[in-house]
């Protein structure tokens, strides 16, 4: 990520290996398949909303996918599933059945779908 929050997805493709490991952690670990690592709401929230930035990064790179072309974007976000707590989901069933229903109205400020016009990434995770 750059100095304004841009996603440097050729530097993740080069060097994927921490996003993997992130990514291999959110499939293992979860509020729902572990409780007591998320013992509050906000740990919970923290977790979903980093998941979900991370899984779309992934999703983006391993599917080949350039961020600009918005038409395949919805089907992308439907179509494919992720693991999130050893069980596979969609971004859209993660973001509109788990993460929205928490009711935190700023977590609009906080996904970012992968393309420009998405709230930018912070440096540091939720």
């Amino acid at each position: 990520m750059d100095g304004n929050g841009r996603i440097d997805f050729a530097g993740i493709v080069r060097a994927p290996a921490d996003l993997e490991a992130f990514v291999g952690y959110v499939g293992s670990v979860s509020p729902r398949s572990n409780p007591a690592a998320f013992p509050t709401p906000a740990s919970s929230l923290a977790y979903y909303i980093n998941a979900y930035n991370a899984l779309a990064m992934y999703d983006v790179i391993r599917s080949g996918i350039p961020p600009e072309l918005g038409s395949i974007k919805v089907r992308f976000f439907y179509r494919n599933r992720l693991l999130l707590g050893r069980r596979r989901i969609s971004l859209y069933r993660l973001e509109n059945r788990i993460v929205r229903p928490i009711g935190e109205p700023r977590v609009h400020f906080a996904l970012n779908c992968m393309v420009r016009g998405c709230p930018r990434l912070p440096r540091e995770p939720f």
